[in-house]
């Protein structure tokens, strides 16, 4: 996905809030396996800071933390800096998969971290190895991310209607313990989240109000037909959605 693109499909903070579910379950796991493998860090990096769900919680965790929170999406800036009352906390607009703007940020964080942002990294084996590289010795990165298992019961739906569906493809666990395997000691841990949707066409909205709405390159629409027999079949599945989170921390 083009940066452009992406920046403004995750540009409606307030939306993005109304339809988050996983994104703050994600969040407060995240935030305890940070805080049992780092004491005091004096320097936080985030990346994809999205409306401030992780950084609220960092900013409360280690308030005397400077801490540098960073998106693609300026909306998502604007809407996570009403949502963090701290003057150790500033907002900068960040591409993490841009090496120069990167490169530029310094180094010699004792935290970089992020939260459901990496799985729609074009490079993400290179990416999270850059970052990694931001940290200093001793120091840790921590993420979580979405992978393979992600919304089963929609993929079955529609294999049980003889059709693909558009949802994109994530990594795979083995895939992630290979991207961080030359920067340092990884531990990671994965997990299924699952939530009530109830109907096809709240789980389809829930997608649109996240921005990941956008179908996997290649993938040809279905034709109205086929795909109210897939929204039928997913609702007589149950109509829920399990997400499948991994969750990485790396000392340096």
């Amino acid at each position: 996905m083009r940066r452009g693109d992406l920046a403004q499909r995750f540009g409606s903070a307030v939306s993005y809030d109304a339809y988050a579910r996983v994104q703050p379950h994600a969040a407060r796991h995240l935030t305890s396996l940070i805080e049992r493998a780092v004491a005091r860090p004096a320097r936080i990096l985030e990346v994809g800071c999205g409306t401030g769900g992780l950084t609220k919680r960092l900013a409360a965790l280690y308030p005397e933390a400077a801490v540098l929170a960073t998106d693609l999406a300026p909306g998502m800036l604007e809407r996570a800096a009403t949502q963090v009352a701290s003057a150790r906390v500033q907002f900068m607009p960040l591409n993490a998969e841009d090496a120069a703007a990167l490169a530029r940020v310094g180094g010699d964080f004792d935290l970089v971290c992020s939260s459901l942002c990496a799985q729609w990294f074009t490079d993400r084996r290179g990416t999270l190895r850059r970052l990694a590289a931001l940290v200093r010795p001793g120091g840790i990165c921590a993420l979580s991310i979405l992978c393979n298992g992600t919304f089963p019961e929609w993929r079955l739906a529609h294999e049980a209607c003889g059709v693909t569906p558009a949802t994109p493809t994530f990594a795979d666990e083995e895939d992630l313990r290979a991207d961080w395997a030359a920067s340092g000691t990884a531990r990671w841990s994965f997990e299924s989240y699952t939530e009530p949707t109830q109907t096809a066409l709240a789980f389809m909205r829930g997608l649109r109000g996240l921005g990941a709405d956008r179908p996997r390159p290649g993938h040809r629409p279905l034709s109205a037909g086929r795909m109210r027999r897939v929204m039928t079949r997913f609702e007589r599945q149950g109509g829920t959605a399990t997400y499948r989170v991994g969750y990485g921390v790396l000392l340096r």
